[in-house]
């Protein structure tokens, strides 16, 4: 009966089937026709929100009023959009007529932040969806896919209510990990087990736990054949846990809410893959990306700051195939990477890999509040010892110097965000945002 709703769903799909196939046949074009289109498409796509009174001003501001672009160097003149600018300037956007849907950021750096969608942008977020799921070896019609989020509990009402039919429709199935702890993880792997899917999606975080529950409770593992993760930075202890448990089947998506996916791991490849008639993207002289949505004409989202660091590579010369951008190196968000006064960066990795030398640290987070204090907030089980805790602060003495002076508090619990994520930092000083 699912194959059969499956079957029924694609066939409804028409756009959906015709945009894939749009979007496939770009993996056998070469290098020069894909910079080509890609360059097309940017200079429509600025020529389009000239129309808008406060792009205008912000190229003339810039000195780029009627610059058409040449090759991406060309690119580099344009201004940078944050989510300032688009803030200050919500209300000229909403009244154009591609400005028809309203879209919003969960409101993780502290701030919900809010944009404009059109429906062409939306077809081919769900069109390269499906096609990202195929670089690793998923049919989004055929195969079964699980996923364990985290939505507010205000909503896990009316995602219950569509869940029944999403399994059918879609051969999918959604379950609520807020909240998560050892008895829920059990429960979902239990889930997973019956609902047998090829394919499973979740934050790093909710990952983590569920396979440190099954490697600890000796639980035979689901078989699938795509374990995907996204959502927040993944951490190299997470991910080892995760192939131990689940296999080396163990990829990444890297997306906002503003995007969806920007960028997926495929078999065989070589990092984060970008699709280049979705996104073009860009790292500054900072490291950080600036990520432009080649499908989105109702909200400028040309060399936009996502809040990421990462290194942008390709397309290489001489590719005969893929000749894509990917991130080979996504460092994370860059409001969860703590800066000294001198500038050393200390991401949540450094935090990651200092907890460990410490025997009895469960979970951790770090507040910083201000560029010279940070607290350790800690959940400490059996094993610690408060004597070994000059150790936490060698390990930073010897990155930071006397930059930082750390506290180490000790805690119950350490709190979700609204979504349901873990954040490993939280920065309050808003200098350092």
């Amino acid at each position: 009966m699912q194959m059969l709703f499956s079957w029924l769903a694609k066939s409804l799909s028409g756009n959906i089937s015709r945009v894939v196939k749009e979007l496939q046949s770009f993996e056998t074009m070469s290098r020069d026709a894909i910079c080509a289109f890609q360059l097309d498409k940017l200079n429509l796509l600025i020529d389009h929100f000239r129309s808008y009174p406060f792009y205008a001003a912000l190229l003339a501001e810039h000195g780029v009023g009627g610059k058409k672009l040449h090759s991406f160097d060309d690119l580099r003149s344009f201004p940078v959009v944050t989510k300032d600018v688009i803030r200050e300037n919500l209300e000229y956007i909403s009244g154009r007529k591609e400005s028809v849907l309203l879209g919003s950021t969960s409101g993780s750096t502290g701030k919900n932040f809010r944009f404009y969608q059109n429906p062409e942008m939306l077809l081919y977020r769900r069109a390269q969806n499906i096609l990202m799921l195929n670089w690793v070896g998923i049919d989004h019609w055929l195969d079964r896919k699980f996923t364990v989020w985290g939505l507010s509990p205000k909503n896990h009402a009316m995602e219950g209510l569509l869940q029944s039919a999403k399994v059918f429709i879609q051969n999918s199935m959604r379950v609520q990990a807020y909240g998560l702890d050892e008895d829920r993880c059990i429960e979902i792997i239990q889930q997973i087990r019956r609902y047998k899917p090829a394919y499973i999606h979740a934050y790093p975080g909710y990952a983590y736990e569920i396979a440190r529950a099954g490697i600890k409770h000796g639980i035979e593992p689901p078989a699938v054949r795509a374990f995907v993760v996204s959502g927040e930075t993944m951490f190299d202890h997470q991910a080892e846990a995760i192939r131990e448990y689940f296999g080396n089947n163990l990829f990444s998506r890297y997306g906002s809410r503003e995007f969806g996916a920007v960028a997926h791991d495929r078999l065989g490849g070589n990092g984060l893959y970008v699709h280049p008639a979705k996104a073009f993207v860009e790292s500054d002289e900072n490291g950080d990306l600036l990520v432009t949505d080649l499908t989105n004409t109702a909200t400028p989202f040309i060399r936009y700051a996502i809040g990421d660091a990462g290194t942008v590579v390709g397309p290489e010369p001489g590719a005969s195939a893929f000749c894509y951008q990917r991130i080979a190196d996504l460092v994370g968000r860059t409001h969860d990477i703590i800066k000294t006064r001198s500038g050393k960066l200390l991401p949540g990795q450094f935090w990651t890999i200092m907890s460990k030398t410490v025997p009895g640290i469960g979970m951790f987070q770090v507040v910083q509040h201000d560029q010279d204090h940070v607290d350790l907030k800690i959940v400490a089980g059996p094993d610690y010892r408060d004597e070994n805790e000059h150790k936490l602060h060698d390990e930073l003495r010897q990155i930071a110097g006397d930059e930082m002076i750390m506290r180490v508090v000790k805690v119950d619990h350490i709190e979700l965000t609204p979504s349901g994520k873990r954040k490993f930092v939280i920065k309050q000083d808003s200098s350092q945002a």
